[in-house]
């Protein structure tokens, strides 16, 4: 199983879980459709879309959904993400439940709702080649203790001292704390999330979501390492990795 990060920011997310027989879930549509052609196209190697998965209505996560329609793309997600979009229909749109597990194609996924400032999901996503993923993005807090993981990807949005001087500096309004408190995970919030988690079967964490002005990737990458012990990777455009249960 192959995790490929097409993009992870405020500008757009959206990753990829591709298995051994190109069968493809799409993580997150917050990028342009051609985008994704392409990363689905990499290396000539083109992929089969088994369905898209869509945390939240925001448009750095949901930007190609009703592209993604069009091609008869099955799409996963909340009521409140569809009627955002203001579809002329709800074909290829299935509405998901918090806590109600569901099949895409033979992915399986269990939808938890987190605690952004719109309705929004984490996924845990399950494949006899990967084992399970926990993704969780956009939420001020993790809620949930999932047992079993292999392979975390978990928002570590911004840090308190960074944000503080950004403000002190006058480089980011005083306001943004507020917003950021009760929609985004800071660090430590996210390295307490990762302690409280039985870690023992996890093969490496992807710190995804970091904000361009509040975050320091190198300094979150040895932060979480150093408190989870298990080998962390920064999000970035073209990030690939093997998610497989037994990489090594």
């Amino acid at each position: 199983m192959n995790l490929y990060c097409v993009s992870s920011s405020s500008a757009g997310n959206c990753y990829l879980l591709t298995a051994s027989d190109r069968s493809t879930l799409i993580l997150e549509c917050g990028v342009p459709i051609s985008s994704i052609y392409l990363a689905l196209g990499r290396d000539l190697g083109y992929s089969k879309v088994a369905g898209c998965l869509v945390s939240h209505q925001h448009r750095d996560h949901s930007r190609a959904l009703p592209d993604l329609q069009r091609l008869g793309t099955d799409i996963y997600a909340l009521e409140d993400v569809f009627a955002s979009h203001k579809l002329r229909n709800r074909v290829f749109c299935t509405e998901v439940t918090p806590r109600q597990r569901f099949a895409v194609g033979d992915f399986s996924v269990l939808p938890l709702d987190v605690r952004h400032d719109v309705p929004c999901l984490a996924f845990v996503i399950s494949h006899r080649e990967m084992g399970n993923l926990l993704f969780v993005t956009d939420t001020m807090l993790m809620p949930y203790r999932v047992k079993g993981l292999n392979h975390i990807l978990m928002e570590a949005n911004y840090s308190d001292e960074i944000l503080q001087e950004n403000i002190d500096e006058g480089r980011v309004p005083p306001s943004h704390r507020d917003r950021l408190m009760c929609s985004h995970m800071e660090l430590q919030t996210a390295i307490d999330a990762l302690r409280a988690t039985d870690l023992s079967a996890v093969n490496e964490i992807v710190l995804v979501h970091l904000s361009a002005d509040n975050a320091d990737p190198g300094a979150f990458k040895t932060a979480v390492e150093q408190a989870t012990g298990k080998p962390t990777h920064i999000a970035r455009n073209g990030l690939s990795l093997d998610v497989s249960t037994t990489p090594y």
